[in-house]
């Protein structure tokens, strides 16, 4: 079979995901991850705090170095596939909002959450760090819920390389299913125009676990155009695959003005700069 070229298979998965029950959701995660690889995806992501749960109390934190997430790690090894799951992370005395990149041949990268609501803000320690990683033939940035809202986190991503930018959400329900979906794409389909980068994210599911969740799964290209999204329905879970084509990605770059003129200054707001407790690394591929 011809490989693909300059395409990434995703698949986006909108799940329930139950505070404090590690081994159902890890199960849940299992199940799903099975699902994608039958579908020939090369990444399959998770919403925030998937494995833990999204419900800000210290008795559901794991350690990254607890057995449910390093059965995670096995499962990327064993399907051989790139996989992304969330999780409340404790480390030391201090608890963060962590999202967890597994690789087929064992790699593990971190990115923890820097832009905390006024709630996480009370628990959670900001990370200070952006980073991009290698998933297949394509560059890829994380950024979790909130920091995807601000289009300096998606300009330092895209200006360290990435070309799609995964976003775990955990968004409760504001009104109507298509709540999470419709604010979404009003701010990244022209972030992903300006900066030529795709966007593609999924929220919890599900009513009635600690808070009640939009679900939802979207996924803009990097002309800033809609690619694929979920049918909005409340208390389902479901998987959105979708083909993100970049073949044409770098070409689009070279022709951005927008593009090429942030690429010259390199420059960043204070906010991507100045976090709570010191400077923003900006980690280089």
């Amino acid at each position: 079979m011809k490989p693909r070229a300059r395409q990434l298979r995703l698949a986006l998965v909108c799940a329930r995901c139950v505070p404090g029950e590690i081994e159902l959701n890890l199960a849940n995660h299992e199940r799903w991850i099975h699902r994608a690889v039958e579908a020939g995806v090369d990444f399959v992501g998770f919403p925030e705090c998937s494995l833990t749960g999204y419900e800000l109390k210290a008795e559901h934190a794991v350690p990254l170095a607890n057995a449910a997430v390093q059965r995670l790690g096995a499962l990327a090894r064993r399907f051989r596939c790139h996989l992304a799951a969330g999780l409340i992370e404790r480390r030391g005395v201090h608890f963060f909002n962590t999202h967890v990149l597994f690789g087929p041949q064992g790699q593990v990268d971190v990115t923890r959450k820097i832009n905390l609501t006024r709630n996480e803000s009370r628990f959670f320690r900001c990370g200070n760090q952006l980073a991009v990683f290698q998933v297949r033939d394509c560059k890829l940035g994380i950024a979790i819920c909130a920091d995807a809202t601000y289009f300096e986190t998606i300009r330092v991503l895209a200006w360290q390389g990435a070309e799609v930018i995964f976003s775990p959400h955990a968004t409760y329900l504001k009104g109507t299913p298509r709540s999470w979906i419709s604010w979404r794409m009003e701010r990244w389909s022209p972030y992903a125009r300006d900066t030529v980068c795709a966007l593609a994210g999924c929220n919890n599911a599900g009513l009635g676990t600690s808070r009640d969740f939009a679900g939802g799964a979207l996924a803009i290209d990097h002309t800033g155009a809609m690619a694929a999204r979920s049918r909005p329905v409340v208390n389902r879970e479901t998987m959105l695959r979708v083909d993100l084509d970049l073949a044409d990605l770098p070409g689009r770059r070279r022709q951005s003005v927008f593009y090429q003129e942030f690429q010259a200054r390199r420059f960043y707001s204070n906010k991507m700069l100045r976090v709570a407790r010191g400077p923003c690394r900006i980690k280089t591929p």
